[in-house]
């Protein structure tokens, strides 16, 4: 497997992974805790699909 085959897998694994949650978080109230911000990715995506929602990075 090539390099960017690699990082594709590994950026897709990430967004359904984050798609699964936010499906689950959804349905519970309150803010929702983001760890492990880097470049602002993941919290970019959870503001998309959680819009309305409070979410501490």
């Amino acid at each position: 497997m090539s390099r960017l085959e690699s990082f594709i897998r590994r950026l897709t694994a990430q967004r359904d992974i984050l798609d699964q949650v936010c499906a689950q978080v959804a349905t519970i109230e309150g803010p929702v805790l983001e760890l492990g911000l880097g470049n602002g990715r993941t919290f970019h995506h959870l503001r998309e699909r959680l819009p309305g929602r409070r979410i501490v990075a």
